[in-house]
């Protein structure tokens, strides 16, 4: 576990030494997919004053749908529609309230960052492009100073599928971000949950909050959007919106057990507060000394090299540098069965001569008349560089080694695949 806490506004922290957050929508725009959403003029101030009843911290005001399907408006009519709203957010609000803008421009952006500031209240851009559909967007978060929420997108919001090919758009974008000298202190990461393009099945949204953990290479707090959204729909045969209340409660839940401090959320009811306080509570801590100054961390959320090699140019390490070391930094157990003892020992000695190690039945060694017996078990020990370069070394040597290289090596390939989607029978 790698700790994550970041001072988003002068004694505002994000992280894993705080509560999970809750970020309340506020729908303006009435082409949404959860009709129940939209919040019309006359109930605007009551949904404002219940969510702050509630404890949200972070209001997260829109006007642009981006479901699948929906014609566009125009950057004019998401502005006009925003206005108000705003002036209502400037005339009422504390100023602890945070406002989150979910836009992709950067002249509402500019808007909504000049008429908030001069009420003194904090204001976060939510960029559901990740910064690609506008390119003086991210020039306006910088020159504002202005805290993000990049959400991983390639040309248009969510259109990546796999958990891979999302942490590498976000990383890709944090290299922008730090080249232009942004404070990441200030930087929120949004996987993008949910069916933003007609490719994106519900398998896909499953993986990525299961996997939601490997997020953690970027040092950056996560926030999910689970509420009401089609995923849920697709699991539970429940089409309707309205329906898919349970069903949020439960992904929730398990989205914070793996390490997602902001919730954005429809409903904050009293459910969803105590199954996210104890998703919280139960979930592992950091494991840290400290002694003089000097600390010592565990850090277990790095599974796969591809993650490895995120964390490591997060650290400041060189490129060439982290792909040398990134499998140096996977330690993997392989269990072979059916194998004989010779073949045992081969791999024992091999794999010893390499740095790792092999774990063999006492008889392998102490039992002459089983040497030839093909009913061992053994269980490889190392790293995956260790392990591939034994694959190297078994290949073409006699006593059917080389089967035994071809099966680690494919094993290994598929420790590295994605995740095979979940399989759900209605």
């Amino acid at each position: 576990m790698v700790i994550i806490h970041r001072d988003i506004f002068p004694d505002f922290f994000i992280g894993d030494q705080t509560p999970p957050l809750f970020q309340g929508i506020l729908n303006l725009s009435p082409e949404s997919f959860y009709k129940g959403s939209v919040i019309q003029p006359d109930i605007f101030n009551g949904v404002v004053k219940d969510f702050l009843k509630k404890g949200v911290k972070i209001l997260d005001v829109g006007s642009r749908s981006t479901a699948p399907g929906v014609i566009s408006i125009t950057r004019e009519e998401e502005l006009e529609r925003l206005k108000p709203y705003i002036s209502t957010l400037c005339e009422s609000l504390p100023k602890d309230i945070i406002i989150s803008v979910d836009t992709q421009y950067s002249d509402i952006a500019k808007y909504c960052i000049t008429q908030l500031q001069q009420e003194n209240l904090r204001v976060i851009i939510n960029d559901v492009s990740g910064l690609k559909i506008d390119p003086h967007m991210i020039d306006t978060i910088i020159d504002h100073d202005i805290p993000l929420i990049l959400m991983a997108s390639h040309k248009r919001p969510g259109d990546l599928l796999s958990v891979d090919s999302i942490l590498e758009s976000l990383f890709e974008s944090i290299q922008t971000l730090e080249q232009k000298n942004y404070d990441m202190n200030k930087l929120i990461i949004d996987p993008g949950i949910g069916k933003w393009v007609p490719e994106k099945t519900f398998e896909y949204d499953l993986s990525i909050i299961d996997d939601l953990e490997r997020f953690r290479v970027f040092l950056q707090p996560i926030l999910v959007g689970i509420s009401r959204k089609s995923f849920i729909g697709s699991v539970l045969d429940k089409k309707d919106p309205e329906d898919r209340l349970i069903g949020t409660l439960a992904a929730t839940t398990i989205a914070v057990y793996n390490g997602a401090h902001i919730i954005r959320t429809h409903d904050v009811t009293d459910e969803l507060q105590e199954m996210v306080t104890m998703a919280y509570a139960i979930r592992k801590n950091p494991l840290v000394s400290e002694l003089d100054g000097i600390t010592a961390e565990f850090i277990s959320c790095i599974r796969e090299p591809i993650e490895a090699r995120y964390y490591l140019r997060r650290m400041g390490v060189t490129p060439a540098g982290a792909r040398i070391m990134d499998t140096k930094m996977i330690t993997k157990l392989i269990l072979l069965e059916n194998i004989t003892a010779p073949q045992a020992l081969v791999l024992k000695q091999e794999l010893l001569a390499r740095g790792g190690d092999v774990a063999i039945h006492k008889n392998v060694v102490t039992t002459e008349n089983q040497k030839y017996e093909k009913n061992q078990k053994v269980i490889l020990i190392g790293t995956e560089k260790q392990l591939q370069l034994l694959v190297n070394k078994l290949k073409g040597q006699q006593l059917e080694l080389d089967k035994i290289a071809t099966l680690i090596s494919d094993v290994l390939m598929k420790s590295r695949e994605v995740k095979s989607l979940h399989t759900i029978n209605p």
